[in-house]
């Protein structure tokens, strides 16, 4: 069999960043081949999804969010069943950009985290879960600093963006709980460093437990 790692964490983290730096060097020192992906998937749910993410807000219906929510977990079960099962079948390493733990922490801020938890039970489980880990602040600073540069920000937009990453935070503190108490792995890498700081701290961390080579 192969291994599913999966990088986790809150926006501003650099979760794609890091997955593709984990990817690739997966591809230089591993003779197995590495599959890349992401969720929302680039299928015709996941394509969908994105498409509906820019249109809920803070005052869209409870019925909304449990129907973005299943789709959510029907997306993500076609992708472990036509592509992540298969390819760990076949020894390869699956490095994904986000899980099933995105889904309980971000859809947990207005759904039942038991019934998210239910939604997502069919698929598979990541072999390891890396969350890289940031304060509220700082991944506050560089979402304002990217809708900055878009010419995008306001004093609300700053208040707005704290108090939503402190929701966040708090979600991924309680995941990893919730995580490690249903006995999965999970790797905490502080997302404070630099990239290349995270990635040599996430690599690390993986060979450790004898993930990665």
């Amino acid at each position: 069999m192969g291994r599913f790692i999966v990088v986790e964490g809150m926006d501003g983290a650099g979760t794609t960043t890091q997955a593709e730096l984990l990817s690739e060097r997966l591809e230089r020192s591993s003779t197995r081949s590495v599959v890349r992906t992401r969720e929302p998937t680039d299928e015709k749910i996941g394509r969908r999804i994105r498409r509906r993410l820019q249109e809920l807000n803070a005052s869209s219906s409870r019925e909304e969010w449990a129907a973005l929510a299943l789709n959510f977990s029907l997306d993500r079960l076609e992708h472990w069943e036509r592509q992540i099962r298969p390819s760990l079948e076949s020894g390869q390493f699956v490095v994904s950009d986000r899980y099933q733990m995105s889904s309980w922490v971000y859809q947990g801020l207005h759904l039942s985290r038991e019934w998210i938890e239910e939604a997502n039970s069919f698929a598979g489980h990541a072999d390891v879960n890396v969350v890289i880990t940031l304060s509220p602040e700082v991944a506050t600073e560089r979402r304002i600093e990217r809708s900055r540069q878009a010419g995008q920000v306001s004093k609300t937009d700053i208040f707005e963006h704290q108090e939503f990453q402190s929701a966040i935070a708090e979600g991924y503190e309680r995941a990893i709980l919730r995580w490690r108490k249903l006995g999965r792995s999970v790797v905490e890498v502080d997302g404070a460093q630099s990239v290349e700081g995270v990635h040599q701290a996430l690599w690390s961390k993986l060979a450790a437990l004898g993930v990665v080579p």
